[in-house]
């Protein structure tokens, strides 16, 4: 069978999915693949496509890690550093918004096939997925103290304001996707971090 359908066109839909961005289903059909034709040799061809993209998920959260890291590591944030910041800021919470929302609708694809568990492979992905997402917003809540700290607070609004509102609304939108609803953890989480940011601002320019 896996002769008659042919390895390249499996490939080559594959790498159309990622193309598309459309993450869910490429992980889902990797799976799937995975699973069907485990008894074939070529089936690691598969394994490599589909790992491949995890891994470079995961580089991808290392180097956003480095950098807001690198950019936070000052007493002071000057106008020049703080549009970097903005910057790298409006990347990384573009790509947690997307990541966090490839997580949970692979999660949903489970709970609506009335799996009892995941394929292993599946474990594995959303594993490194959580493991990317949850590194990096370790480092954005630490940045995020970091701004409130500086004594900075119209400058840092000036700056930050517009795309910490733009991912407290896609972390809100998330709480529909999500099987937990209002009550996920981490989204209730990432959430307190922003309403830190905007009491902090506020309070110190009002308070001056």
């Amino acid at each position: 069978m896996f002769g008659w359908l042919g390895l390249r066109p499996i490939v080559l839909f594959l790498h159309c999915l990622t193309a598309d961005s459309n993450y869910v289903t490429f992980f889902w059909t990797s799976v799937q693949c995975v699973e069907a034709f485990a008894a074939f040799p070529t089936v690691r061809h598969i394994e490599s496509v589909l790992f491949s993209i995890v891994n470079r998920i995961h580089v991808a959260s290392n180097k956003m890690q480095e950098d807001l890291e690198t950019l936070s590591d000052t007493k002071s944030f000057p106008i020049p550093l703080l549009r970097k910041m903005e910057k790298s800021l409006h990347n990384v919470h573009g790509f947690l918004s997307v990541l966090m929302r490839v997580q949970l609708e692979c999660e949903n694809v489970a709970l609506d096939s009335g799996m009892p568990k995941l394929p292993p492979v599946m474990e594995k992905i959303l594993e490194v997925l959580s493991t990317a997402s949850e590194g990096l917003l370790k480092v954005w809540a630490g940045v995020i103290d970091r701004l409130l700290e500086s004594g900075q607070p119209e400058v840092v609004r000036k700056y930050c304001l517009t795309t910490m509102r733009n991912f407290s609304a896609a972390v809100e939108d998330l709480t529909n996707v999500s099987a937990k609803g209002e009550s996920d953890e981490r989204l209730t989480e990432i959430l307190a971090v922003c309403d830190d940011f905007y009491n902090g601002i506020y309070s110190t320019i009002v308070g001056k």
